[in-house]
């Protein structure tokens, strides 16, 4: 796999700006706008790079989104925040 150095720092860069507060750095707490925001931004950039991506749904909150799983990478963005367990 050849990485473009330039566009995954414009994509740390981009994301480091989400969030951003001057004198204070960046924070993106749970479920945050910030947060959400830089949930879908790299959601977006794993479609757009043609990974297949599947959703997991919070049971008990449907319009919570609890995971999204790459499977032909074998890696997932998982929720840990209590009360979910993240078990390898």
């Amino acid at each position: 796999m050849k990485i473009n150095a330039q566009r995954l720092q414009a994509c740390i860069e981009a994301l480091g700006r989400v969030g951003f507060q001057e004198g204070l750095g960046t924070s993106r707490p749970a479920y945050s706008p910030a947060f959400l925001a830089g949930r879908d931004m790299v959601r977006g950039w794993m479609e757009e790079a043609g990974l297949e991506t599947e959703y997991i749904l919070c049971s008990g909150d449907p319009d919570s989104l609890d995971a999204v799983v790459f499977p032909d990478k074998a890696a997932a963005i998982v929720d840990g925040t209590a009360p979910h367990m993240v078990v390898p």
